[in-house]
């Protein structure tokens, strides 16, 4: 099932647009297949991006401490009262210190790091493939991820310099929580509300999808 941003996230526009689709959602660090299917391409002058949203993933031994600071400096991760919000960045430290050489273990024995990445980007270049062969001859997907590289901040910075007037925002979480694609949408909100005046729908129109 398709959802659609909450009022909180009021930065951001969804809505539905031309008919229905079922879509079945891939795991978050599944390979995406495209099957070519035989339609007549649609042509199109907009300039048509997708962006991925993701968690990220250390993708060298030495990533991980980084990694699980930016995870527990979340404060959708972590929720402390108000009045202890100032002391979130040093308990994010102390946790990330005191977690990462069993974490750091962990990722050694699938190979150094986390697959997340390659995985994501592979989905993302199946799918600009499917929309350029669809009559979206510029179409670009971008990568985003909340915790490592490549942050949201730098997909955004991406899609501002390559001009996009049409843009679908996609999480790749296997399901919604306020602590996976909320916290990704959160962020995602600030960064279009900090720059309003390339991000308003006049400018560029976008469309939210929060689960499906």
């Amino acid at each position: 099932m398709m959802g659609f941003v909450p009022s909180s996230f009021s930065g951001l526009r969804s809505r539905t647009q031309g008919r229905s689709v079922s879509v079945r959602p891939p795991a978050a660090a599944r390979r995406l297949t495209v099957r070519a299917v035989a339609t007549a391409p649609v042509q199109t002058e907009e300039k048509l991006g997708v962006l991925l949203l993701n968690l990220g993933g250390p993708e060298r031994p030495e990533d991980v401490e980084g990694f699980l600071y930016n995870l527990f400096s979340d404060p959708d991760i972590i929720r402390l009262p108000p009045a202890l919000s100032p002391i979130q960045g040093f308990l994010a430290g102390e946790i990330a210190r005191a977690r990462a050489p069993k974490s750091r273990a962990a990722y050694e024995s699938i190979g150094g790091g986390s697959p997340i990445r390659r995985i994501t980007s592979e989905q993302a270049d199946a799918l600009a493939t499917a929309l350029q062969q669809k009559g979206y001859p510029d179409a670009k997907v971008y990568v985003g991820m909340r915790y490592w590289h490549p942050f949201t901040e730098e997909a955004v910075d991406e899609i501002k310099k390559d001009g996009v007037s049409k843009l679908v925002v996609l999480p790749l979480y296997p399901q919604y929580s306020i602590s996976t694609s909320g916290s990704s949408l959160r962020v995602l909100d600030k960064i279009f509300k900090e720059d309003i005046q390339t991000w308003n729908s006049k400018n560029v129109d976008h469309t939210v999808i929060t689960d499906w």
